[in-house]
């Protein structure tokens, strides 16, 4: 009996000593990014990106999701573009550009975001 309880402390005392790791790991997992944000450096070029568009015009948020890669861009600037945002279908499919920076906090085990300075949003449509 004494070596059945002896047995499951040990393997408790495993169990929460893999949860407190595995959540330390996640914590130090997510770092911040150097140069980042709307007004840091650029990390590249959107032209013409077919994807996604959500937008919620009263809070000033809007962000696209790409059929390409499946990367989140959050707009730097949609009020900026709110009368033109109004115009699409929520969860509308178009077009973007923009120039991208990264996101000062990123968790290397997700999936990247991107922020994106809007450019141009036009509607995607198929030529027959």
């Amino acid at each position: 009996m004494n070596y059945q309880i002896s047995y499951f402390r040990k393997a408790l005392g495993m169990s929460l000593s893999g949860v407190i790791l595995l959540f330390a790991l996640l914590y130090n997992a997510c770092e911040d990014e150097p140069n980042c944000g709307c007004d840091g450096k650029k990390a590249f070029d959107v032209n013409d990106h077919q994807g996604t568009l959500y937008y919620e015009l009263e809070s000033d948020y809007a962000y696209f999701v790409s059929d390409v890669t499946y990367t989140k861009f959050i707009f730097c600037n949609p009020a900026e573009f709110s009368d033109t945002l109004a115009t699409f279908e929520q969860g509308g499919r178009v077009f973007v550009s923009g120039t991208a920076h990264h996101e000062c906090y990123r968790n290397p085990y997700a999936p990247p975001n991107y922020l994106l300075d809007l450019q141009s949003v036009r509607i995607y449509e198929v030529d027959d």
